[in-house]
């Protein structure tokens, strides 16, 4: 995949690169932004990270390494999600444990729409806001598999994979390409 970035960025040098990815997904994405930065494979300005439910990916010195090489990270969680306190700060010291990257986008409620209730959280610790998810008490699976009305464990299968399509559908499906090529012209996407 390297080289297609390389040569995708090469030939439009003023797109963005959103990279995004839910859970496990989400911390690849976190890796694959911050070695985009690390290796200036686009300008830092272009490099916009989103995950969802996404655990801790590396310790306080990682934190600091992504939030200087991707300056556009933010980190959504669905109100009591449990995945993003994984693996668990058990260290008295934030440098030598896990620790999250970027601004938490916390949604207090559960995440039904974009449009749902919620903060950006730039409180204390750096990147680890106590007044944001870390401060629910209780812990959910249910929350981590629906991100936005989404069951994303399973929403591939009715929604990613081929099937035939009427007649009527498939002009959809091309009216809908088209207007998405359009709004998309200036961006090139990364999902894990």
């Amino acid at each position: 995949m390297e080289a297609e970035v390389k040569a995708l960025v090469s030939k439009n040098p003023s797109y963005q690169i959103w990279v995004t990815g839910h859970s496990l997904g989400g911390a690849m994405a976190s890796l694959a932004s911050t070695w985009l930065g690390y290796h200036n494979i686009a300008p830092r300005k272009n490099i916009i990270l989103y995950t969802f439910g996404m655990p801790r990916v590396g310790n306080y010195k990682y934190a600091l390494q992504h939030d200087e090489l991707v300056k556009d990270s933010w980190r959504v969680v669905n109100d009591d999600d449990l995945v993003p306190h994984f693996p668990s700060v058990v260290s008295l010291s934030v440098i030598n444990g896990p620790y999250h990257h970027g601004v938490e986008a916390f949604y207090s409620e559960e995440a039904i729409s974009v449009y749902s209730t919620h903060r950006e959280c730039h409180g204390k610790p750096f990147n680890e806001d106590v007044t944001c998810s870390f401060s629910e008490v209780t812990r959910s699976i249910d929350k981590h598999k629906n991100y936005f009305s989404i069951p994303v464990g399973t929403f591939w299968k009715a929604n990613c994979v081929p099937r035939e399509a009427s007649t009527r559908q498939k002009s959809a499906f091309e009216t809908e390409d088209r207007v998405r090529k359009k709004d998309r012209r200036s961006r090139l996407f990364i999902t894990y």
